[in-house]
């Protein structure tokens, strides 16, 4: 499931009617404001219409080309919310600076201040700023969406959650914050809730592609392939372009062993999301699954080289070079994600296959016997 300020959008009004109806109602709006440029309401749909379809520089130009339609306090917002979208945090903060006094009472403003400051990793900022827009204005299901973000990015995952909850009792149609819910409550093991959540949040918006996406990846997790890979299909049925969907899709055929399908899927994924760091990772579990132990050994090493002692890429890479007959390279690997990862009952098993095939027996028998300890314990590991 993806993470972060993740690729489902809190809201959207015109989600339900898609995104071709929207283009043709975009065209017939930019008509009308050419005839009359003086009608706010049809300014604000239209820009906000572009940023639902991620269309940030066509926005921009919108409210450069009808900004003389709006008043300067709706011009401001309206700009402000385009910057954001766009990446331009620091636009963002200097806007609103430069209008202080005409947008201090705003809760608007301070929302997007304080996403603007998450946008730039000052998690104390955004949650001060978001904080005061919330003493603006207590029921705005948005706000508590944002300030459910950046507590989730402050590691408050109990106060994110309650955030997140107060946000759909406000606006249920925040699909985004039904998505967020359940990758809390999977990170803490409530599975059948996560699912739950995500069922949800696709009875909220039946047409977000990312919602499906999630509930896709959650479902075949739970060994629910069937389903799982109905509600992937659905994702990309609604978007052919959702990086997340194609992932999740690769995912479920590795696990289905479709190891063909599984390639495709991820060079689909790499595709369009080509700086996604779980692409690659699970790229080199196909190579390993393949038999392919030198491109495994080389993509995990490539991994490890962003991701230095991630105990999964270390574990990996110590698999591929055991099975590519270097047991004398993987030795060193799997002790040291027996140091990081003590409980792994996996990086203990095959360090003592290793050991063994190095001719190491002694040693190889206290691992086997450690692995066989933790083998009787109550401890979860994921399968190779």
């Amino acid at each position: 499931m993806s993470q972060g300020e993740r690729n489902v959008s809190p809201s959207s009004p015109n989600a339900s009617s898609g995104s071709s109806s929207l283009k043709s109602q975009l065209q017939e709006w930019h008509r009308s404001l050419r005839e009359n440029v003086e009608q706010p309401l049809v300014i604000e749909k239209l820009v906000l219409g572009h940023l639902e379809l991620g269309q940030t520089k066509d926005a921009l130009r919108a409210v450069e080309k009808y900004g003389k339609g709006l008043q300067e306090l709706p011009r401001v917002l309206l700009r402000a919310q385009v910057l954001r979208k766009d990446g331009r945090h620091d636009q963002v903060l200097k806007l609103l600076e430069e209008h202080e006094s005409l947008v201090k009472d705003q809760p608007m403003a301070w929302t997007l201040r304080g996403r603007a400051y998450l946008g730039q990793n000052k998690v104390d900022e955004g949650l001060s700023a978001l904080r005061h827009s919330l003493n603006l204005d207590r029921d705005n299901a948005e706000v508590h969406y944002a300030l459910g973000m950046a507590l989730e990015r402050s590691e408050r995952f109990s106060e994110a959650e309650q955030s997140y909850e107060r946000a759909i009792r406000l606006g249920p149609s925040l699909v985004g914050a039904y998505v967020n819910i359940a990758i809390l409550q999977d990170r803490s093991g409530r599975k059948d809730h996560a699912i739950q959540s995500l069922k949800r949040a696709v009875l909220a918006d039946p047409k977000c592609a990312e919602a499906h996406a999630n509930l896709g990846a959650m479902l075949a997790e739970q060994g629910r392939l069937r389903e799982g890979l109905s509600a992937l299909q659905t994702a990309l049925d609604l978007d052919p372009s959702s990086g997340e969907a194609h992932f999740n899709l690769a995912i479920l055929y590795l696990n289905q062993r479709r190891l063909d399908e599984a390639g495709a899927a991820i060079d689909r994924a790499r595709t369009l999301s080509p700086s996604d760091p779980r692409i690659n990772f699970y790229s080199g579990v196909l190579a390993l699954r393949c038999g392919r132990y030198n491109d495994a050994e080389r993509i995990f090493s490539e991994f490890l080289g962003k991701h230095p002692e991630d105990p999964s890429g270390m574990y990996h890479l110590g698999l591929a070079q055991l099975r590519g007959g270097a047991p004398d390279r993987a030795i060193p690997t799997l002790t040291r994600v027996t140091e990081l990862s003590p409980e792994d009952r996996r990086a203990h098993y095959y360090l003592g296959v290793a050991m063994d095939r190095h001719g190491l027996s002694a040693e190889a028998l206290e691992v086997y016997r450690r692995a066989a300890e933790l083998d009787r314990a109550p401890v979860e590991t994921a399968p190779v």
